[in-house]
């Protein structure tokens, strides 16, 4: 009968219980160093790249990664200096200094999209009356009516948009009742024919578009007949007008790079400085992508922005509130250190392997202090030897050894001369203890000491 307990674990289940916590450890650390930490929030209204509402762009996003780019969304500071196409989706109260610093920045770095936020929104997931379901999906809006951003009402710069709200006839009057239909959804006194009445108003009569050289030369209409147009000015070219050829969507070429107005179109002007405002979202938004003239014309845009072999498309999230800095955990899952993180991992892997696979039974630890005299012995023994105090061992080892050689020889006394004269009979010509004990007496050395001690002992024995 065994004298150890079994354990309550079998090898399959102490290797269940290693594979799912060191996956559960990976998983963690893999999160953080990605910057996924929780909710993204998606569903918070914004107009943002990864919003899923009315007014986001998630579906931008998908276009242009099914159209073969490399489409990212960046919550890093980092993202804004990148090479590639960068699409800014700045909110409406940002602070218009550092939109335009961010802008100007990029002058000899890339294409730059700016995209101006346009619907007041509000998720339905704050709305009791709202349930979510199938049909109502998390991170829906609904939209109260449209208000043009504080900062594009700067009176100079690149942020002079001169922005002006027009549409169909009758547009202004759906403008106005949006907030009040919104007020009452809210309430919960808008019935269905009114919800369904002034959605008609909308949406019916609907703005046309055109697209202009160089982009692909399509012409369709915009979701609803409200809407945000920019007046003409010398440094915007239009890229995108509606059915009174006003600007919804122009790319800036910027008056501080040319004397003369008229030498725009210079062949020595950089395209990299290329910057486009799309003054009327809906041609771009979740909204707008719904149908398939305007998603040509958004892809058409991003097209015509990646000069050379820019193949990539990033999608800034940080000035919608997105935004995260890098710690050291997640440098680790980035090149070129992702290498060394994968080969730490697959060591730790190694070593936990070995650990698991021990060859036999455990081997039983001995005491640390065993029992008896000899432990005793040996113990008081290695006292002394750590103590340096050797040399006082001696003196009493020459008297145990005569007490030893007297009884022995059958001697009465222990006098040194009395055994001296006991060895002289028995063993002619040996050394005699005397002798042999003043050896002892004089060495200093432990290992003098030691081999004085045995000498001595041989005469005992």
């Amino acid at each position: 009968m065994s004298d150890r307990a079994a354990s309550p674990f079998s090898r399959a289940g102490m290797l269940a219980i290693l594979v799912v916590g060191f996956g559960v450890f990976l998983a963690i650390l893999y999160m953080i160093g990605s910057g996924n930490t929780g909710p993204e929030n998606s569903g918070n209204g914004g107009a943002h790249a990864a919003s899923n509402g009315l007014n986001g762009y998630s579906a931008l996003v998908d276009l242009v990664e099914a159209d073969g780019f490399d489409a990212r969304r960046s919550r890093s500071a980092s993202g804004l200096d990148t090479d590639d196409l960068l699409v800014l989706t700045p909110p409406k109260y940002m602070d218009p200094e550092e939109l335009e610093q961010i802008i100007e920045r990029r002058e000899y770095r890339g294409p730059t999209l700016v995209i101006l936020p346009k619907w007041n929104a509000l998720p339905t997931s704050f709305l009791n009356f709202v349930e979510t379901t199938e049909e109502v999906q998390d991170g829906w809006v609904l939209v109260s009516g449209i208000s043009a951003p504080q900062w594009a009402e700067e009176e100079t710069g690149m942020l002079a948009l001169s922005l002006q709200t027009g549409g169909m006839p009758g547009a202004q009057d759906a403008e106005d009742e949006l907030p009040s239909a919104f007020a009452e959804a809210i309430s919960g006194e808008a019935d269905e024919a009114t919800a369904a009445e002034r959605k008609k108003t909308l949406t019916e009569n609907p703005q046309t578009f055109r697209s202009l050289f160089p982009l692909d030369e399509l012409s369709g209409s915009l979701p609803t007949s409200i809407g945000f147009y920019s007046e003409p000015d010398v440094t915007r070219e239009p890229l995108i007008v509606d059915q009174e050829g006003r600007m919804i969507a122009f790319s800036y070429e910027g008056a501080s790079y040319f004397d003369d107005p008229d030498e725009r179109y210079d062949e020595d002007f950089s395209a990299t400085n290329w910057v486009v405002f799309v003054v009327e979202p809906d041609l771009v938004n979740n909204w707008g992508l719904a149908d398939e003239t305007r998603a040509t014309a958004a892809l058409s845009i991003v097209r015509n922005m990646n000069w050379g072999d820019v193949d990539s498309v990033v999608f800034d999230l940080t000035l919608n509130g997105f935004g995260g800095t890098i710690n050291l955990l997640t440098l680790a899952f980035q090149p070129p250190f992702l290498a060394a993180t994968i080969c730490l991992l697959l060591a730790m892997l190694i070593v936990g392997w070995r650990a698991f696979l021990r060859f036999g039974p455990a081997a039983a630890r001995e005491r640390e202090t065993a029992f008896g005299k000899a432990r005793l012995v040996t113990n008081g023994a290695d006292l002394i030897v750590r103590a340096g105090r050797l040399r006082l061992l001696a003196e009493p080892y020459i008297t145990l050894s005569a007490h030893r050689i007297a009884r022995s020889l059958g001697l009465a006394k222990t006098e040194p001369e009395a055994i001296d004269a006991a060895l002289a009979v028995r063993a002619p010509g040996e050394p005699s203890f005397t002798a042999r004990a003043n050896e002892l007496r004089k060495a200093a050395k432990p290992t003098d000491i030691l081999r004085a001690a045995r000498a001595l002992n041989q005469t005992t024995r």
